[in-house]
């Protein structure tokens, strides 16, 4: 009988165990819906995808929308001096480097570049980013056509990150009444004289074609290195103009 009791005894203790490591119906559900982080959307979109990710398209949703010009609308592209003080929204993170600013059919457009360090978990190395931010103004109207980074990471030497621009960077390649913002720069991590990547871009309206590629060296008697590159599909004018500054653009020493 004693061992009868014992038995049962040893059954109850086990049972009770048993329910008290069950979790209530739905309880397990929602710890999981709460260790879930927020999907929160970038403000600003990466200049370029990584590498082994398909390449974005060159134009945004907006901006694949093309927007037709009316006869009476139409504004010759002109270039505007460019003043941080009348950028026509928030600047980007970092120190104002400058702009490019010009009048189309679609108003006012400033292209600002901004540069700023960013937190390093390592004791040795740099992060930098580069921030390009074009907003258009007509009249009380104010758009953002496109605002992008770049960045440099885990720098240990000297971080390349300066845009590029000048009387070169308006135009109206295509003679449709909307200006093409034109400008370049190197994005690299260097220790030594040698090629570096390098990137022009042809703007307009938000749609983006790029010219990627390393800049071009040729010192006294030696060979020419880089100043090769790869280049977005792209109307035919753009294309001629992207490809003729490039050759001038990329050779950063050049020696014959």
């Amino acid at each position: 009988m004693k061992n009868v009791l014992l038995v049962v005894a040893v059954l109850s203790l086990v049972a009770a165990c048993d329910n008290s490591n069950k979790t209530p119906a739905g309880q397990e559900g929602a710890a999981v819906a709460q260790a879930e982080p927020a999907d929160e959307k970038a403000s600003e979109e990466p200049a370029e995808k990584p590498e082994g990710e398909k390449a974005e398209d060159a134009a945004p949703e907006e901006a694949k929308k093309e927007r037709v010009i009316a006869p009476e609308d139409r504004v010759e592209v002109s270039a505007m001096e460019f003043k941080k003080e009348n950028f026509p929204g928030k600047l980007p993170a970092g120190e104002v480097l400058g702009g490019i600013a010009f009048v189309d059919s679609l108003g006012d457009n400033y292209v600002v570049f901004t540069r700023n360090e960013l937190p390093s978990q390592k004791e040795y190395s740099g992060n930098t980013a580069l921030h390009i931010k074009h907003m258009v103004k007509k009249g009380d109207e104010v758009r953002e056509v496109r605002s992008y980074v770049e960045k440099v990471l885990d720098c240990e030497f000297d971080t390349i990150l300066t845009p590029e621009f000048g009387d070169w960077s308006v135009a109206d390649l295509d003679n449709d009444g909307i200006g093409e913002a034109i400008f370049a720069y190197t994005a690299d991590c260097t220790s030594d004289l040698s090629p570096n990547k390098y990137k022009l871009f042809v703007t307009e309206d938000g749609a983006k074609y790029v010219l990627r590629g390393r800049t071009a060296i040729k010192e006294e008697g030696m060979e020419p290195m880089g100043g090769e590159f790869k280049a977005d599909e792209m109307p035919d004018a753009f294309s001629k103009k992207a490809e003729e500054l490039w050759t001038k653009l990329s050779r950063k020493v050049w020696q014959d």
